[in-house]
């Protein structure tokens, strides 16, 4: 985390060099922990600005902390949620600076990858941050919507130059592998896995065809489901394994209440929530108590993390 934070300072600096920390301040903090090298560009910051300037810090992908502490939590000590507390510190450190008045130089907080884990063990200190994850005004924020995926497609291909690919048949493949997302139990809209749609367009583009297989993460999702789900106990990881394979969907009465993450193993409504916020599950729309895998990507994760081949999948979770 260190040394991103230095690599983003360094290119603060190049941007807004009357603003950043000097080369040589980096340098003496290379060693020092986040907390501190963040302390000293925000003192550095307040001092330097003199026209009102003011600070918009942007997160991106915060979940690779959540995930190693997952990984701890799974069964490896050594990135277990105790060696996490220099990000405890170095959040800590953003709400000391973080404010409307005049010795505050960050009026604006934005981060991404956010779950339950992160908030109980990361975010502690972060007081002014509210969580916008299930609020429906920001419920297509992460994803494509359909209109949205559709104008990208025209604006990406030429179809007169493929007269065998149809965008019909172009849009119905993304949304059986990659629509479906839903973060927000009274979402209008469901959304597209963005990622994803754009490596699918690219294919198409440089193929000319749909392509014989449809792009999936560069990870192995199955091995990361695996993970999660052993996060649970037993008896509901076999509850969640069995309604998903028999039924695709499951009911978890009290997955949408805001609980924080104690550690430990998940009962069947933490674990079910997790994969409604690790994009795995989303809502069933037979009443915000059931819930189902996502789309194509998601149920060939669930049914390799089972052992089984994805045409072997129920007819429930086929099409």
């Amino acid at each position: 985390m260190a040394d991103e934070l230095a690599c983003a300072m360094r290119d603060f600096a190049c941007r807004y060099p009357d603003l950043g920390l000097p080369c040589e301040q980096l340098d003496e903090y290379s060693s020092a922990c986040p907390a501190d090298l963040m302390e000293a560009f925000a003192k550095h910051f307040m001092s330097s600005a003199r026209g009102g300037e003011r600070l918009f810090i942007i997160i991106d992908e915060c979940d690779f902390l959540a995930n190693g502490i997952l990984q701890g939590i799974g069964g490896e000590p050594s990135h277990g949620p105790g060696q996490y507390g220099f990000a405890r510190d170095f959040y800590a450190c953003l709400q000391r600076f973080h404010g409307q008045g005049a010795g505050n130089p960050i009026s604006r907080l934005f981060i991404t990858g956010v779950t339950d884990v992160s908030l109980e063990l990361l975010f502690q200190g972060l007081e002014c941050a509210r969580d916008i994850s299930s609020d429906r005004k920001f419920s297509a924020m992460a994803g494509f919507t359909h209109g949205e995926l559709s104008r990208l497609a025209d604006e990406t291909l030429d179809f007169s130059a493929m007269p065998k690919l149809e965008k019909n048949g172009l849009m119905a493949a993304m949304e059986e592998h990659y629509d479906g997302y839903s973060f927000s139990d009274d979402a209008q809209e469901r959304v597209f896995n963005p990622n994803m749609c754009l490596a699918f367009l690219y294919s198409v583009a440089r193929r000319g065809a749909l392509p014989k297989k449809a792009p999936g993460n560069g990870d192995d999702p199955a091995a990361r489901l695996s993970a999660l789900l052993n996060l649970a106990d037993p008896k509901a990881r076999g509850c969640i394994c069995d309604a998903l394979a028999r039924y695709g969907q499951i009911a978890a009465p009290g997955a949408l209440e805001a609980r924080p993450f104690r550690g430990g193993a998940l009962g069947l409504d933490e674990a079910v929530r997790l994969l409604l916020r690790m994009g795995y599950l989303t809502f069933g729309g037979c009443g915000n108590a059931r819930f189902r895998l996502a789309n194509r990507l998601s149920s060939d994760a669930f049914f390799a993390c089972l052992g089984a081949k994805a045409g072997q999948a129920p007819t429930a979770l086929q099409g």
